[in-house]
């Protein structure tokens, strides 16, 4: 349903170049079984962001939907 795209904070967009995503990852200093690397094709900041802790939200759009496996997986967000 969603499996190309990723929420995150805003903050995180300065002056970022090319990006990817690491799912399924709890230390990014060793490959883990389960990993993966996903390009960001598009990134969409909320439309109020302004650096507070209010609306400090980005979605990343992935170039390639994840793989969803017991270390990967979707969350339901409300509308």
């Amino acid at each position: 349903m969603w499996e190309d795209v990723v929420v995150t904070v805003a903050l995180c967009n300065c002056n970022l170049g090319t990006i990817t995503v690491l799912l399924g990852a709890h230390n990014v200093e060793i490959g883990e079984l389960g990993r993966q690397e996903v390009w960001v094709h598009h990134r969409i900041l909320h439309p109020e962001f302004n650096e507070t802790d209010e609306k400090d939200l980005m979605l990343l759009q992935l170039r390639d939907e994840a793989n969803l496996t017991p270390t990967v997986g979707t969350i339901p967000l409300p509308r």
